[in-house]
Parts: structure tokens; C-alpha cells; sequence
């Protein structure tokens, strides 16, 4: 591990704060981190199936903007350590799921597979969301990083609302009654309404008054337009 490499001290320095970076922090410092990690190819990457951008964006998104973990990050030789061993807990996850993976009861070679319309529709939905970002001229890392800064200037509360409850699937995704009883949160309704989930203005206008809404109009400078969905559906923009 290099402790001269010239990005060594503006890493460290940004690292120290990251609990108080606004957006431009956050942003060189995901800059820093991709210039860093595209440079360096460990041999875990041969055993994960995606690119590796993805896996940098995934280890920044979960480890570097967690201000729980990885306390300290000295110099680009300890980025590169937490990010191999972000890889290889990626690998054991993958390994652990095979093997608990239940065979199918079912024939499927007596099953239909989709059909094409029906994969196509698929394909389609995962990609809805990239050219929405693409048609407003925002990549998908950009808005990463201004939500990261977004989240961690904003209170607890609305941390916990949006990774816990807005985020997951909806399998997985908490009722905001349970979750603020299970927190502890109080005026769970109001803050919801603050925040711009369950926005019952139904109007634009009211809806950029919201957290959310200030986010996406003033942060991504996106233009918030009717379009028949409501404005609390349109901020599903910043989880997807």
C-alpha cells in the first residue's frame, strides 16, 4: 500500500469529514474513489458477473457514504483494502445464496419460457428509470452522490423513512406506522407529509415545497411536471 500517492491527503482530509460534507465534498470524493478503484482490478472482480463500475458505485453507495463503517481511510492503499474486501463479501453472499438456493419442483422443460413481449417488458422497467435520468441529462452516478449528501444532511428521521420504508421493495418495505413506533419517531404523519410521501396536496406546486421536492427541483434541477401520477410517485425517482 502507497502512503505517497498524490490524492492521499485529499482523501484522508475528505474521509474525516464526511459526516459534515455537503455536495461538492461528497462529490470529489466519490471522484477520488472512482479514480482510484477503475485503476485497480483485483482478482476478486473475475468471480463477480457485472462490470466493475458497478461494483464501484455499489462499494461507495454501502460502505463509504455508511458513516458507521470504515472509520479511517488514510491514504489510497486502505480505500483499495476496504473495496477488496467489499468484493469478497459480495463473492461469500453470492456462494451462500447457491447454496441455499431450493430446486425447483417444477419440470421446466415442460415449462413455457416468457414470452417476448413479456421479457421485453422486463427489460423495460429497468431501464425506465436510466432514461428518465438520461433525458434530464443527469447520469446515475451524479444522482447517487447528490442523494448521499442530500441524506446525510437531513435528519435521522428522514434517513430512516426513506432507507427502511420508500427504498425496499415492497416485501421488504415497512409501514411508516411501524417503523416510527419501532423508532420511536413522532407526528409520523406530518413528518410524512413534510418529506413528500403520502403528499395528499396533489399539485406540483405544493409537492416541491416537500424535502424531496426541494431535493429534485433545486439539487438535480429537475422540472417537476403533471403527467397524471402524483408528485409523491414521481419522487420514487431518487431510491430506483
Amino acid at each position: 500500500m502507497s502512503a505517497n500517492h498524490p490524492l492521499d491527503a485529499e482523501l484522508r482530509d475528505l474521509w474525516s469529514r464526511r459526516r459534515d460534507l455537503d455536495e461538492a465534498g461528497w462529490t470529489r470524493l466519490y471522484e477520488i474513489s472512482v479514480a482510484v478503484l477503475m485503476n485497480y482490478k483485483p482478482r476478486e472482480l473475475a468471480g463477480l458477473p457485472e462490470d466493475r463500475e458497478v461494483y464501484i458505485l455499489e462499494f461507495f453507495q454501502d460502505k463509504v457514504f455508511r458513516l458507521d463503517s470504515l472509520s479511517r481511510c488514510d491514504h489510497v492503499g486502505a480505500l483499495r483494502l476496504y473495496y477488496q474486501r467489499y468484493l469478497r463479501d459480495l463473492i461469500r453472499s453470492r456462494q451462500v445464496r447457491t447454496s441455499h438456493e431450493v430446486p425447483d419442483e417444477h419440470d421446466l422443460e415442460r415449462e413455457s419460457p416468457p414470452s417476448l413481449d413479456e421479457a421485453l417488458d422486463v427489460a423495460a422497467g429497468r431501464l425506465d428509470i436510466f432514461a428518465e435520468l438520461a433525458e434530464a441529462g443527469l447520469a446515475p452516478a451524479e444522482v447517487a452522490v447528490s442523494a448521499s449528501a442530500w441524506l446525510a444532511a437531513s435528519e435521522e428521521w428522514v434517513r430512516l423513512f426513506v432507507a427502511l420504508s420508500n427504498c425496499p421493495d415492497a416485501a421488504r418495505s415497512e409501514p411508516l406506522v411501524h417503523l416510527a413506533r419501532r423508532k420511536s419517531i413522532r407526528s409520523q404523519a406530518y413528518k410524512a407529509e413534510k418529506l413528500g410521501f403520502n403528499w395528499r396536496g396533489g399539485d406540483v406546486d405544493g409537492f416541491t415545497g416537500t424535502l424531496l421536492g426541494r431535493w429534485i427541483v433545486d439539487s438535480l434541477g429537475i422540472e417537476l411536471i403533471p403527467d397524471g401520477s402524483s408528485p409523491s410517485q414521481q419522487a420514487q425517482l431518487c431510491c430506483n
